[in-house]
């Protein structure tokens, strides 16, 4: 099933979404990313949150839950949570990117919690998209964009990447050493693959 989940970063060109909603998905907003589907021209079917971004009291009659502002999970966490809780397996997640480094970076490594539940999930913004690979990923070459994987959370093993400029025969990569930035297509799709380890994987342009 999919979803998409809409978070309370930035979100400067609307019109850029909207191919994203064409098809039928359950939407939900984590807090503040009621914001950005009122922005978007999108009413979510749920909206999840401690509401110290949006006050609760200006929804529009949307489904809430309403959690304690004290709380270890971000409200994209308890968003993705629910998602994943209710059989969703493939994410897309808006608004997820700001000038909240904290944020963005927490909602990166919300890709691992995904895939620890066996979903997919991607974070797409106007210039960038982020995906982990922990196995077989086939990624669509997107004009103008660059391709760059980096390891998350500790070495990636094994790394192989075909139709791509600078391929990879089984390489290593290092947290300390993130040579992958920057590559080019050289095909209509790349296919990366890992031995072992997390990597990501960015279609990233200026």
């Amino acid at each position: 099933m999919q979803a998409i989940l809409i978070a309370g970063g930035e979100i400067t060109s609307p019109a850029f979404y909207a191919p994203l909603f064409a098809e039928e998905r359950f939407i939900i907003c984590a807090d503040g990313g009621y914001q950005n589907a009122k922005k978007l021209g999108i009413r979510p079917h749920l909206v999840i949150g401690d509401f110290d971004s949006y006050p609760q009291d200006a929804l529009a009659g949307e489904e809430t839950i309403v959690l304690p502002v004290e709380k270890d999970r971000t409200d994209s966490q308890a968003a993705l949570e629910y998602l994943l809780d209710n059989g969703y397996t493939h994410i897309k997640m808006i608004g997820c990117m700001g000038t909240r480094f904290d944020h963005t970076l927490a909602n990166v490594h919300l890709l691992a919690l995904a895939a620890d539940r066996g979903a997919q999930a991607v974070l797409i913004q106007e210039t960038n998209q982020v995906m982990l690979c922990d196995h077989t990923i086939t990624v669509p070459r997107l004009p103008g964009y660059k391709l760059s994987l980096l390891p998350l959370g500790g070495p990636v093993r094994g790394i192989t990447a075909t139709g791509v400029y600078y391929p990879l025969t089984g390489q290593d990569m290092e947290l300390s050493f993130p040579y992958g930035v920057s590559n080019e297509f050289t095909a209509d799709h790349a296919e990366i693959s890992v031995q072992s380890g997390r990597l990501l994987v960015m279609l990233c342009k200026d």
